[in-house]
C-alpha cells in the first residue's frame, strides 16, 4: 500500500513539475506587441544597393540585432536582453566578437501592428521597422 501511495505522489509531483518548467518560460515580455521580427532597409548614399537590419524580439526577453556591415560587406548578428514599458525599450547587447557593436542604451518607440517607429534619447529617428 506505501508503494502505490508513493507512486501516485511521485506520479502528481511529475505534473506539478512539468506545469511549473512551462510556467517559468513565461514573463512580462512575452506578451509584448513587440515580439516578432521587425525590419528596415537601408540604402547608403554612397552605394547602389539597400540592405536590411532587424530587430528580433522573443518573447523571453532576447532578441537579435541584425545589421549590414557595408566595410566588411557582411551581416553581424548581435545578441540582446529587453525590456519595455509603453514607450521605452531597453537594450543590453552582447558585444560582437571583436569587442565592438552597440552595447546597451534606451530607444523610444511608438508602435502600430504593422510599424514600429524607434528614436535615439536625443530624439533624433532611428528609424521605422516593419513587422515580418
Amino acid at each position: 500500500m506505501k508503494t502505490k501511495h508513493l507512486l501516485h505522489l511521485l506520479i502528481l509531483l511529475a505534473f506539478e513539475l512539468t506545469f511549473v518548467a512551462c510556467s517559468s518560460d513565461d514573463d512580462e515580455s512575452s506578451n509584448s506587441p513587440l515580439v516578432g521580427t521587425w525590419t528596415m532597409q537601408v540604402q547608403w548614399a554612397d552605394t547602389n544597393g539597400t540592405r536590411d537590419h532587424s530587430y528580433t524580439f522573443k518573447g523571453n526577453g532576447t532578441g537579435v540585432f541584425k545589421n549590414w556591415n557595408w566595410f566588411d560587406q557582411k551581416y553581424y548578428y548581435q545578441n540582446f536582453k529587453w525590456s519595455a514599458t509603453e514607450s521605452v525599450i531597453s537594450f543590453d547587447m552582447e558585444p560582437l566578437p571583436d569587442g565592438s557593436g552597440y552595447s546597451s542604451g534606451i530607444r523610444y518607440y511608438t508602435l502600430t501592428p504593422n510599424c514600429l517607429t524607434m528614436y535615439y534619447s536625443d530624439g533624433d529617428l532611428d528609424g521605422h521597422y516593419f513587422k515580418e
